[in-house]
């Protein structure tokens, strides 16, 4: 950083208006006097920037706990009150900035200028509007509020009696066949066992390829009303599409075909029959696939039918015309099956 080129911080006078002062050989006004307040500096733009020549960088300028007026990191006292500095706050620094283009410029420049206004006239400029962050803020407070009051009338329930006025039970079993199955995959991948392949060009990945630089130009505060500025350059890729053989074939697989079920309302459950076509891996074979079971109870409340799915023990332990307690859903009337207690 010592060998980087300095160029002058600018600061704005909050007492008298002057503006565009320098922020490093200007720490008083040259109108009126008052001392650089140095949350006040800010980056030039590219017509306004004055080089520092032959400035040695010694550190963050010390801000007088007295007077507020800023002297170099060198020094004991205050140049301007001479009260000491060994226990000074040291001036707080800009965020880097990259440099702006010419509509951001001109944002920028129009809040220093209403910022110098406020200054010099604080009863004369309207307060700011709603910033964009504070709006979130609101947005999101009132989206909670609705989530909450949603999240509790869904919540919200209400006990009732019911009595069990049926059972419902129903199980099933997949079926799998053994036969031709379509596919598709990289060439290189295919199985050896696929038959009726045809061949196709398609994207398969896509390779960086670099294609120049991205530059651009940052600058950094230092502290002492100076800045200093340096080119940051990376590496620009453009992406290009790799090409290779997309395969599409038939293959001889055990899949899905068709479902046996039976149902009733009885309490004995049983499997229903597959009738299955051979039992060996032959074209046109069937096996016995995964298996499953649900049985429900029905209920009876004031008015209204309910259906809980339970496991088969407790299904079978709820004897018809006996008393339980149910949770309901105040809102979408729906039961809480978890909630099934038997009245005493």
């Amino acid at each position: 950083m010592a060998g980087d080129r300095a160029y002058e911080m600018l600061w704005d006078c909050g007492y008298c208006g002057a503006q565009k002062l320098l922020g490093k050989s200007q720490k008083f006004c040259p109108q009126c006097g008052a001392p650089q307040d140095t949350q006040a500096r800010y980056f030039p733009d590219e017509p306004d920037k004055v080089e520092v020549l032959g400035h040695r960088y010694e550190g963050a300028d010390k801000i007088c706990p007295a007077c507020q007026a800023p002297n170099g990191a060198l020094a004991e006292f205050c140049g301007r009150c001479g009260s000491p500095l060994s226990e000074a706050a040291r001036a707080k620094r800009l965020q880097d900035q990259v440099r702006a283009d010419e509509a951001k410029f001109a944002a920028s420049l129009s809040l220093r200028q209403q910022e110098a206004e406020r200054r010099r006239h604080p009863a004369a400029v309207a307060p700011p509007a709603r910033t964009g962050n504070q709006r979130l803020y609101l947005w999101v407070a009132v989206a909670l509020s609705v989530l909450g009051l949603v999240l509790a009338l869904l919540f919200w329930t209400r006990q009732e009696t019911v009595v069990v006025s049926g059972h419902y039970w129903r199980q099933a079993i997949q079926i799998e066949r053994y036969g031709p199955v379509a596919e598709s995959a990289w060439c290189d991948s295919m199985p050896f066992a696929a038959y009726g392949v045809a061949r196709h060009s398609e994207i398969r990945s896509y390779q960086q390829i670099p294609d120049g630089q991205d530059c651009q130009m940052r600058r950094v505060d230092r502290g002492d009303g100076t800045f200093t500025e340096h080119q940051e350059c990376r590496p620009k890729y453009r992406s290009e599409p790799v090409y290779d053989q997309r395969c599409d074939y038939r293959i001889d697989r055990w899949s899905w075909s068709r479902e046996a079920s039976a149902e009733g309302h009885d309490l004995a459950p049983r499997w229903p029959s597959t009738g299955l076509a051979g039992a060996r891996p032959c074209l046109g074979c069937e096996r016995e696939g995964g298996r499953e079971s649900r049985f429900e109870v029905l209920l009876r409340g004031q008015g209204r039918e309910y259906r809980c799915g339970l496991a088969q023990e407790a299904w079978r332990g709820m004897r018809d015309g006996s008393r339980w307690t149910l949770k309901v859903g105040a809102v979408d009337k729906q039961p809480r099956c978890d909630s099934l207690k038997p009245v005493d």
